[in-house]
């Protein structure tokens, strides 16, 4: 019941209940309810972070949204939430499956621009 309050916007969660809703959401493959939570977090008091975001990409990976991924990931970038190694591994894979490699390569300058190193996906 306090997922689904979480949901709709009538509670007000912090970011552990965020990242909790928005993961158990992606499991039951409720792809955009777990889009519209990070959504309505944002909107709220509480500050979504790098998990949240993360979580929220691979929603994105699932769903064959690989331009929505990289949207979420230049949010995160633009704002207090510092993209990590798991963010753009999770972006470049979602850029992959969607077989936009110039997106992908694009990813990996960037995060060795930003300092982030990656890893064997």
């Amino acid at each position: 019941m306090r997922l689904r309050n979480a949901v709709r916007g009538d509670l007000v969660s912090d970011v552990i209940t965020c990242n909790s809703a928005i993961g158990a959401l992606e499991n039951c493959e409720q792809i955009q309810q777990a889009l519209r939570h990070l959504t309505v977090v944002r909107d709220s008091d509480s500050v979504p972070n790098v998990m949240s975001y993360s979580t929220a990409i691979s929603a994105c990976t699932k769903l064959g949204r690989w331009q929505q991924a990289v949207d979420l990931l230049s949010v995160m970038g633009e704002g207090t939430v510092k993209p990590n190694v798991v963010s753009y591994n999770t972006t470049i894979s979602a850029c992959r499956k969607g077989e936009a490699w110039h997106r992908a390569i694009g990813l990996l300058v960037t995060m060795q621009r930003e300092d982030v190193w990656p890893d064997v996906i």
